[in-house]
């Protein structure tokens, strides 16, 4: 019985830090030099824009326009509308130095950009 009583906070413990680890890893590639190892010694050498990638996607959206009641019926009244969703994703290579090792390295990284259009 003392065992199992062990085995829940073990394994919230390792889903804790793994969700934490997970969410923290792309701050620690950028920010950490390959060569020496030391976090947040990495100096901003500048940034070189790559390309842009572009997606749309359609949909539709209800807008609610009120009802209408008789006596023996509810009538209610919808309009329905098509969405545009347009989806910008830039991508840049950013130029490292570290401070400490003055190695060089690059890191990738994307921005996103969503616009929506209700037609």
């Amino acid at each position: 019985l003392m065992m199992e009583q062990w085995v829940i906070p073990i394994i919230g413990f390792i889903l804790v830090t793994s969700v934490l680890v997970l969410r923290h890893l792309s701050n620690i590639w950028y920010n950490r030099c390959p060569a020496c190892i030391t976090m947040y010694s990495a100096i901003d050498e500048g940034s070189t824009f790559t390309g842009r990638d572009t997606s749309v996607s359609w949909g539709t959206w209800t807008k609610d326009k009120g009802k209408t009641e008789t006596s023996t019926t509810i009538t209610h009244h919808t309009e329905t509308r098509s969405t545009k969703t347009t989806t910008h994703v830039d991508h840049f290579l950013d130029h490292r130095m570290c401070a400490r090792c003055y190695y060089e390295w690059d890191v990738d990284r994307d921005e996103e950009e969503e616009t929506k259009d209700y037609l």
